[in-house]
């Protein structure tokens, strides 16, 4: 059926797998009566907004009252945009948030105008426990596997949330939740095909009922990625180079090598996501919730454009393949006290294994001699206590956190090649002879006392108040105060002020290096002023408003220093990056009725102003004095997601994205051109570089009986009239963009 509220957005806050692997994967699933998802967002617009939720918050309070600017995502959504990606479905459903491809590594995630070349600006939380990767990724994870069929519902917070979540989330949050055995009644197997971007994936669910308010969930989901070739998604360059004495590259045209497919798995591997997760009791007793969770992705990159006179590209490293294995188990308990206060802790051990495969090609040929594997692991120990406290109309909360690193281990994939960051040869020997890992494994802990009080001072009017101050072995202490003031002029329409700080320190091996060279880490902040609107009418129409500033101080890293006869001189230093000031809206409109549900958002981010800026930052060339925009991002951005559902048993689903423009990436190339580095950064003949990105998907679903579903998407389908429609820009190399490919595929799940 039509779910008749399943996306609600609150402002406030191939390959193929052979016959016999399919079968035992069906054969494995157990079976049991019809699977029928207990959805917490089958209720009317009205309902939810009276619900009482902890999300942005650590005291619980009325949806509509949440003090962040929160997309709520549940599993309907997921399956009705078609995503095959975690990064897909944010691109479709989440105001303001943009996704750009990286050269040296994943695409990257941004919020309100902030973005990185890593990605570490906002926090991947899965049940409560934070993912990132600490040592120099952030976010490595779990962004490129299709199987999303153990996910519940998502929040992703656009702003900062430090005060409640920790060091990292200066731009955002994305919160997962994923089913509990209570949650589904039986089995569900799904089975995914895609052609042109090719991909099979199966999927796997099962649950089981162990008595009075006990419960076992159990996931596993495998898929072969194949991508998509480079005919259906071109690299275009916008310089123009020679290589012995002939044209090589030409600007407007994609590059003249081939490149591995799009999105192909990292080293041609499957894709596996396992979930096991035991929950037990009640939320007006004492429940515990365990669970294991394991991750293993990557996708193939393909690298920058090559210098003039040089074959391939920029150091004849054609491509890489980033890869990740995520192991996480985590146990929580929360009891209720005799006076209805509540204790909550949670204890967890996480272990991420990254790697990075160097291919490299000298005259067309692959040069193994000169192949090279980056290798690390981190391990993480995490302990939380909460006590939770009501008092007629104050809630307070206070906790304390500590967490303990050992960083710079050897790989599990690759246990017999030393842990590196630069990279081993195959003769053994390390690129950087000099570098951090070659002096072996380290240890740190970093600990956090935090609190939060809500206090609904009238009917209308509530305040909240939080603060958290955190602690590093190598830095000083942070502090992130948050201040909140939620007005109801009625129950349909509500404001918010809302005031943040968020902090982040720099990844571990740069903390290292920085504590090994005497000096001290300096955290990277954002502030942020924001004001919302919403308004709901007749529970049909519901529409929102965002108003937000914010100033973000970045800092680098100048990595490895040397005196000009290669000797050492230091292991790099803290740099401030620049000061940059911005400001944005965003808009929202929600209409559902007879059948029909259409989400329409606008979001502008803009550029005030950057200040204290250096050499190395790619920001904006406003610091140059060329323009006043964001390099690599789009000021203007227009979703659109339409759900209708046409009979009882059809419905057709329809979602565009527009990115209108890159004005700051054309000043960045004009900057290069000027002053910089032309052949890198800049352009000979923008070409359709700098014009709009946009993206068309469509989708229809046929439900066959109660258990059979199956669903057909095309995907990027402007793309089979004009490739350069779906282009997709590149961080920092704005001028370059690979395609999208234009693609279907088909989706089968049976329930039984």
């Amino acid at each position: 059926m039509f779910k008749a509220c399943s996306f609600v957005t609150v402002w406030l806050p191939t390959g193929m797998f052979t016959q016999p692997l399919l079968l035992m994967l069906i054969l494995l699933c157990p079976i049991s009566t019809s699977a029928q998802v207990q959805n917490l967002f089958e209720y009317s617009l009205e309902e939810i907004l009276q619900l009482r939720l902890t999300v942005a918050s650590l005291t619980s309070v009325e949806a509509k009252r949440i003090p962040a600017s929160v997309t709520f995502i549940d599993q309907q959504d997921i399956i009705n945009t078609g995503a095959r990606r975690l990064d897909e479905l944010f691109d479709i459903l989440v105001p303001n948030l943009q996704v750009v491809r990286h050269n040296y590594g994943p695409q990257h995630v941004g919020m309100r105008g902030v973005i990185t070349d890593r990605e570490n600006t906002y926090l991947f939380i899965v049940n409560g426990k934070t993912m990132n990767q600490k040592s120099k990724l952030g976010v490595s994870m779990e962004r490129d596997l299709p199987m999303l069929g153990d996910i519940r519902k998502i929040e992703i917070i656009r702003g900062p949330g430090s005060s409640v979540f920790g060091p990292g989330a200066l731009s955002g949050v994305v919160n997962i939740t994923t089913f509990s055995g209570a949650d589904i009644d039986g089995s569900e197997v799904i089975v995914k095909q895609g052609a042109i971007e090719q991909f099979t994936s199966v999927e796997i669910k099962h649950s089981m009922q162990l008595g009075a308010d006990k419960s076992l969930l159990l996931y596993y989901g495998i898929t072969d990625y194949a991508g998509a070739s480079d005919t259906h998604t071109p690299h275009v360059v916008s310089v123009n180079t020679t290589f012995n004495g002939e044209p090589y590259l030409q600007a407007g045209e994609p590059v003249p090598y081939a490149l591995p497919n799009d999105r192909g798995s990292s080293l041609g591997k499957p894709k596996h996501k396992l979930h096991l997760q035991f929950d037990g009791g009640t939320d007006d007793a004492t429940r515990v919730s365990t669970w294991l969770r394991y991750t293993k992705g990557g996708d193939q990159v393909a690298n920058e454009h090559s210098k003039d006179n040089e074959d391939f590209s920029r150091g004849l490293g054609r491509f890489r393949e980033p890869a990740y294995q995520h192991l996480t188990a985590y146990i929580e308990a929360s009891t209720q006290l005799t006076n209805d206060d509540e204790l909550f802790f949670n204890l967890s051990y996480d272990v991420v294994d990254s790697d990075i495969t160097h291919n490299v090609y000298a005259q067309g040929v692959f040069a193994p001699e000169d192949q090279r594997l980056t290798s690390y692991r981190e391990d993480e120990a995490v302990a939380k206590f909460i006590y939770k406290k009501e008092i007629m109309d104050v809630k307070s909360a206070l906790g304390v956190e500590a967490t303990h690193d050992i960083l710079g281990q050897k790989g599990i994939g690759n246990p017999d090649i030393d842990a590196s960051e630069d990279g081993i040869f195959p003769d053994g020997s390390r690129r950087r002879p000099a570098e951090l890992l070659a002096d072996g494994q380290w240890s740190v802990s970093s600990y956090a006392y935090f609190g939060e009080l809500q206090w609904q001072m009238a009917s209308a009017w509530t305040v909240f108040a939080g603060a958290r101050y955190d602690k590093h072995d190598y830095t000083d202490w942070f502090f992130s105060p948050r201040l909140s003031l939620i007005y109801a002029h009625s129950d349909d329409q509500i404001w918010k002020t809302l005031y943040n700080k968020s902090v982040k320190t720099a990844g571990e091996f740069d903390l290292r290096r920085a504590h090994v060279d005497g000096g001290q880490a300096v955290e990277e902040s954002l502030e942020s002023l924001e004001v919302t609107y919403s308004n709901t009418q007749l529970e049909q129409f519901t529409y929102k408003a965002a108003l937000f500033v914010q100033e973000v101080e970045f800092w680098s890293f100048s990595g490895v220093v040397f005196d000009d006869d290669g000797v050492k001189l230091s292991d790099g230093f803290n740099q401030p990056v620049g000061i940059v000031s911005m400001w944005g809206g965003e808009f929202e409109l929600v209409y559902e009725n007879d059948g029909h549900k259409l989400l329409l958002n606008h979001s502008y981010s803009k550029l005030i102003d950057i200040k204290d800026a250096n050499s190395s930052q790619y920001i904006t060339a406003k610091a140059y004095g060329y323009g006043d925009d964001l390099n690599t991002w789009s000021n203007h951005i227009s979703k659109i997601f339409y759900t209708w559902q046409m009979l009882s048993t059809w419905s057709f689903t329809a979602s565009a994205r527009v990115y209108w423009g890159f004005q700051g990436g054309e000043d960045w190339g004009d900057y290069n051109n000027a002053e910089g580095d032309g052949p890198r950064y800049g352009y000979e003949e923008k070409g359709e570089a700098f014009s709009g990105n946009y993206f068309v998907n469509l989708g229809l679903h046929k439900a066959v009986s109660n258990q059979l579903d199956i669903r057909f998407n095309a995907y990027n389908a402007l793309g089979w009239i004009d490739k350069d429609y779906n282009k997709r820009n590149y961080i920092k190399r704005s001028s370059d963009y690979r395609v999208e490919a234009a693609s279907v595929a088909l989706d089968v799940s049976y329930r039984f």
